[in-house]
């Protein structure tokens, strides 16, 4: 039998607070190498109570990287260059959000979405490629989206678009996504999810050099009280910065929103591929999201120092907190072998000259059909 491969497992990570300083605390496991790993094998690790990340000791964001790049020394020019990038951070996320904001709102093509998207369809179901950019589900403001053409092209038992809806991809976010026409067929696909009875495959592209070929990320979600409604990892203090919050808030949807209590949140990955992009190294990496939480590949990635490529919300100057909401001060203890700041701008400014799409794409989606129980494989 083949020994085992040394990796690092990228779960939570201990703490050993000693004179007020923080020890990390990284265990190294024997893994199989073989990246197969049975989802209902995994499924007891996240059924643990949710345990929040203790680093609020730990120093607030700044900018090092950059800072260190510009060989600024002093402290008031280093203050000067943080709060430079902290401005345009800020333009940027205003810019992101109105173009998001556009993209969301606009109408689509009905007819080109049928003929090049929709790849099965029958009396009971309906799966689709989705293409970047496009709403999976209208959403609160009732946008256009792919539910839409769906429903406008093969209509419901229930003739109501939601009684559609099984799972949702993020607009950003492409590939595949499965509708169910009939009430039977719903009930059943939605438990099928929920029993994670649905192999689903994300293949992206990384900024920087994974050092491990697979592993696992088990790192909790919350929402995050600074940047609603995108998602950030939950440590202690994001915690108790949400009640904060909450206590202040007089708006009830964001009230109810911040409340829900962090999530445990389970990715495993595997490399495919080590490529250039822009010039610079970049990881195409295979993602299975043991658990469905709102962003977890997205915030995953970003949080272990390798956002994908050309990611709006967690990748470079993103709407979201970058990092997983992680200071760039705790990166560089934990991860410091990551995709540091000059080389996610490097990265960044390619993807604006090719007008880049982000960088992940739902490939393999296999389940049991809802009626017959025959066996269905979809890749795209």
């Amino acid at each position: 039998m083949r020994r085992p491969n040394l990796i690092l497992k990228l779960s939570p990570i201990s703490f050993l607070l000693l004179n007020s300083k923080v020890v990390l605390v990284f265990l190294l496991r024997p893994v199989e190498s073989s990246f197969c790993v049975e989802q209902p094998q995994l499924k007891s690790e996240v059924k643990r109570q949710v345990r929040l990340v203790d680093w609020h000791t730990l120093p607030v964001q700044r900018y090092t990287q950059v800072i260190t790049s510009m060989n600024i020394t002093d402290h008031e020019g280093a203050a000067a260059a943080s709060s430079t990038f902290e401005i345009e951070h800020a333009r940027q996320r205003k810019l992101k959000a109105q173009k998001a904001t556009e993209l969301s709102r606009r109408t689509l093509h009905r007819d080109e979405i049928i003929e090049n998207c929709i790849l099965y369809h029958d009396e009971y179901i309906i799966v689709a490629n989705k293409p970047s950019g496009v709403l999976c589900v209208p959403g609160v403001h009732d946008n256009d989206s792919l539910a839409n053409v769906v429903f406008d092209r093969f209509g419901s038992e229930s003739n109501r678009v939601d009684q559609m809806i099984v799972h949702r991809l993020d607009m950003h976010t492409s590939g595949l996504v499965v509708f169910a026409r009939t009430e039977v067929a719903l009930k059943h696909l939605h438990t099928a999810f929920r029993d994670r009875k649905v192999r689903k495959q994300y293949e992206a592209l990384v900024c920087g050099t994974l050092i491990s070929n697979f592993g696992d990320v088990n790192l909790p979600l919350q929402r995050d009280p600074n940047f609603a409604p995108f998602m950030r990892v939950a440590t202690v203090a994001s915690q108790e910065e949400s009640d904060r919050i909450i206590a202040a808030l007089e708006h009830q949807g964001y009230k109810k929103m911040l409340r829900k209590p962090p999530k445990e949140s389970l990715t495993t990955f595997q490399v495919v591929g080590r490529e250039i992009y822009g010039g610079q190294s970049c990881t195409r990496v295979r993602l299975v999201p043991v658990t469905g939480r709102t962003h977890q590949l997205r915030v995953h990635c970003a949080a272990i120092g390798h956002p994908i490529i050309a990611d709006p919300a967690y990748g470079y100057m993103g709407e979201a907190a970058s990092n997983g909401g992680f200071s760039e001060d705790v990166m560089d203890k934990i991860y410091p072998r990551r995709a540091d700041i000059e080389l996610q701008r490097l990265v960044d400014k390619q993807v604006q000259l090719d007008e880049k799409k982000l960088c992940l794409h739902a490939k393999l989606l296999c389940f049991s059909h809802p009626i017959t129980g025959a066996p269905l494989t979809f890749e795209a």
